[in-house]
């Protein structure tokens, strides 16, 4: 027969567990805004169709997203870790 293991001792100082995703890298979401951006400046300037324009500006417009996104993970990630006064 085997023993079961005692259950842990929850630590009172320990706040609440992480539920659900954890917020994505911002490093990695700043990368790949970037490079739509940059998708969107290409396109703007190698394309030579009359609808170069509507292209760039979807590339730039993802881009701008995913740095949106970057910046208010670190936002969140700044109030998260901020001490109560």
């Amino acid at each position: 027969m085997v023993a079961s293991m005692p259950p842990k001792k929850k630590d009172p100082n320990a706040g609440a567990p992480q539920i659900g995703r954890r917020p994505s890298n911002p490093s990695f979401l700043a990368l790949v805004g970037f490079m739509w951006v940059v998708a969107g400046v290409v396109a703007l300037v190698k394309m030579h169709a009359s609808w170069k324009i509507a292209v760039g500006i979807v590339f730039a417009g993802i881009g701008l997203f995913y740095l949106r996104a970057a910046a208010m993970t670190v936002v969140r990630r700044d109030e998260r870790t901020r001490k109560p006064k």
